[in-house]
């Protein structure tokens, strides 16, 4: 917007700028020893925020310090933009634990929905493209929605499991058990594995 022939930066400009820098301050954590605090921290505002763009920024921040957190995962990074997607979560595996590098997946892709309401089946359609577009070097996602998901989205997992994409959804309880784990790599194992037991009996 120009006034006066000066650039005033739009209302929407200035939230997402100021979005920005929170989410900088929060990020910053890292370097001070308090990650475990401020992933408690975070995890009491995701569940408290009404705003819808101040959750999102903070769920995305949320998970990306609990899979910053997990070893081999540092490097996980937030909000990739390409041309036609935005990736929320995105998870190189430099693991060298067996378990994670028997994943074959040398990215980890995460998508988190902020909703009140339960995510529906369409959801996982789009998230599984997202993956399949990686030219294979892509073959394990975390689906993360903390008003859970629909009947149909768990089925849709079972019936969708083809090749060697796996989608692990993690919905309020789950995140809850990953934010409070003594062994957070440990955790995300067994819930990984649970994911992986329920794809491969028949959908409902």
């Amino acid at each position: 917007m120009t006034v006066n022939g000066t650039c005033v930066p739009s209302t929407k400009v200035k939230v997402r700028h100021a979005l920005e820098a929170a989410r900088e301050r929060r990020m910053a954590a890292l370097a001070n020893g308090k990650r475990e605090e401020k992933i408690r921290e975070l995890w009491d505002q995701v569940r408290a925020e009404r705003d819808p763009s101040v959750k999102g920024a903070l769920l995305e921040d949320l998970m990306a310090l609990l899979f910053k957190s997990i070893p081999g995962f540092e490097r996980t990074l937030t909000n990739r933009k390409s041309l036609d997607e935005q990736i929320d979560i995105v998870i190189p595996n430099e693991s060298t634990d067996p378990f994670w590098q028997q994943a074959h997946s040398q990215y980890i892709l995460g998508e988190c929905k902020n909703w009140s309401k339960a995510v529906e089946r369409r959801e996982l359609d789009v998230f599984i493209k997202d993956i399949e577009r990686r030219y294979g070097r892509s073959r394990l996602g975390f689906f993360i929605s903390i008003g859970g998901f629909t009947k149909g989205f768990a089925s849709a997992l079972a019936a969708e499991r083809q090749g060697d994409v796996l989608v692990v959804a993690l919905d309020a309880n789950r995140v809850d058990e990953l934010v409070h784990a003594k062994d957070r790599n440990a955790k995300l194992k067994e819930i990984h594995d649970r994911a992986l037991m329920a794809s491969s009996k028949d959908p409902e």
